[in-house]
């Protein structure tokens, strides 16, 4: 059965989001988290894509995105798999290190992709790991907020282009920007639009399913259980 297609973005740029299979771990130390970032500078090393922002947590990955003339799927799936095979020799483990498909947003304006940034920079204030983004390790924020050169993996002239052209200023007005703590109600209607495609393709799985066991949506209530299991695993695959 065919999955739902990716909305494209017209600007190229995503926030993309990649999560552990069941939600589990998919980073166990600090050497973990080193090596997934190496493997996404060596990655895009030929490549025209380009990284605008990253926020590593425990079990899922943020990534800002500029794809350029790249296929958003080829790129994750060459980050995804490399990691997987690191991962899974490492701690002796076999089977799906991420879940099947990871989640993709466009954004096609600069206050989208601004508000975005500082949703992703934050993303561990907000679980609780730190009280300021500044003070966490595994993100992009220190790229742009430190004066001595960091990772070098994101292409920081773009975005602090967009607050100052004077460099030293946009540096710290980004600071403010990003420590400001305000709730971005873009981001809400962001995460709104990505669970909105996610429900389409669970009622559009969900449909073909019905169709190919000759059933309407009234029968569900009547599933016996090996039916109903198996509907659990078309959607959990699909």
């Amino acid at each position: 059965m065919p999955r739902g297609e990716r909305k494209l973005s017209d600007s190229k740029i995503y926030h993309i989001i990649v999560r552990g299979n069941e939600k589990k771990e998919i980073f166990h130390n600090n050497n973990d988290r080193e090596r997934f970032l190496d493997i996404l500078k060596a990655k895009q090393s030929e490549k025209t894509y380009s990284y605008l922002a990253y926020c590593l947590m425990s079990n899922h990955v943020h990534l800002i995105l500029d794809i350029g003339e790249e296929n958003i799927s080829r790129i994750m799936q060459r980050i995804n798999i490399s990691y997987a095979q690191f991962f899974n020799k490492k701690y002796s483990r076999v089977g799906h290190l991420f879940q099947d498909r990871f989640r993709s947003e466009g954004i096609e304006k600069d206050d989208y992709l601004l508000a975005a940034i500082r949703y992703v920079h934050n993303n561990p204030v907000k679980a609780g790991l730190v009280q300021h983004p500044e003070e966490y390790y595994w993100s992009s924020y220190g790229e742009f907020a430190s004066k001595v050169p960091v990772r070098r993996l994101v292409n920081k002239k773009k975005i602090l282009g967009l607050f100052d052209q004077d460099l030293l200023a946009a540096v710290e007005i980004f600071k403010d920007f990003s420590n400001s703590g305000k709730e971005d109600q873009i981001i809400d209607i962001m995460e709104d639009n990505m669970k909105a495609r996610e429900k389409e393709r669970a009622e559009f799985v969900m449909k073909k399913f019905l169709e190919h066991h000759g059933m309407e949506n009234s029968c569900i209530k009547t599933f016996d259980k090996t039916l109903r299991d198996q509907l659990i695993v078309e959607l959990k695959n699909k």
